[in-house]
C-alpha cells in the first residue's frame, strides 16, 4: 500500500472499504503526468510484489532499494527494470542506478 491505499502486482488499484476511511493525497496523484519527481524507498524481499505493483501502476519514478530486490526486478523482465520505460531502480549503497526500458 502507499499512504494506506491499495495495490496489485499489476499497479491496479484494488477498493477496499478502508480506502473510503483513509484521509490521504489520493494515490491517483502520483502517477504519471505529474510534475514532480516522486522517489520510493523499499527494501527486502517481503516487500518485493509491493515494489513491483508500485513500478507496474507508475507511482513512483525512483525505487531505492536494496541488491537482492533490484537483480529480482531485472531478472523477471530479462535484464530490463519492470515498470515504465522511463522508471529507475538506484541500489542502496552501490551507486549503481538501472535504467528502465519499453
Amino acid at each position: 500500500d502507499i499512504l494506506g491505499q491499495f495495490f496489485t502486482k499489476d499497479g491496479d488499484l484494488v477498493n477496499t472499504e478502508i480506502c473510503n476511511r483513509v484521509i490521504a493525497v489520493p494515490i491517483e496523484k502520483f502517477r504519471s503526468g505529474r510534475k514532480k519527481v516522486v522517489i520510493a524507498v523499499a527494501g527486502g524481499m517481503s516487500k518485493l510484489d509491493a515494489i513491483v505493483g508500485t513500478l507496474n501502476g507508475g507511482f513512483v519514478d525512483v525505487i531505492v532499494t536494496d541488491e537482492g530486490v533490484a537483480k529480482h526486478l531485472t531478472i523477471e523482465k530479462g535484464g530490463e527494470v519492470i515498470g515504465r520505460k522511463d522508471s529507475l531502480v538506484y541500489v542502496a549503497g552501490s551507486g549503481n542506478r538501472i535504467e528502465g526500458e519499453a
